[in-house]
């Protein structure tokens, strides 16, 4: 039984070990033992991990719309020129998506572009300038930013 019970711990090691990228939280689950030496293995959500993403630098987006409240949020922000170049996310029910934006805050314009996938904020190209729709999240994102 105690062969039984080795091998299953160190192939549950190798097996979490190998699974995660680097973009993802390095969580493993771990083994317990109960009385009858049986191992229960404890999955991350069971013991209260958080979600993958570092929250301590993210800054809540205040939306108009109820339903997108509390699902902006502000995780850079450079100032140059006047023009304020901004990366945020947007928390989804399925999946996330990652946003770049320059705000000329003087004039109200913007351009923007947005993805799935946040290594190609890098390359995105944002478009020409144009003013936000009042009362839709660009302009919710306007505001915050420049206030």
């Amino acid at each position: 039984m105690k062969i039984k019970l080795s091998i299953l711990l160190i192939s549950a090691s190798f097996l979490f070990a190998c699974s995660p990228s680097e973009d993802t939280a390095s969580v493993q689950a771990t083994a317990e033992l109960s009385d009858a030496n049986d191992v229960i293995l404890v999955e991350p959500e069971e013991i209260g991990v958080q979600d993958s993403a570092p929250n301590n630098d993210l800054i809540p987006i205040p939306m108009s719309d109820s339903f997108e409240n509390g699902r902006y949020f502000l995780t850079s922000q450079v100032t140059e020129d006047g023009i304020e170049s901004i990366e945020y996310i947007r928390k989804g029910n399925e999946s996330d998506a990652y946003g770049k934006m320059q705000i000329k805050c003087s004039n109200n314009e913007i351009r923007k572009h947005s993805t799935d996938n946040p290594e190609t904020l890098k390359s995105l190209d944002l478009g020409d300038w144009y003013t936000p729709t009042p009362d839709w999240t660009d302009q919710d994102i306007v505001n915050f930013v420049c206030s």
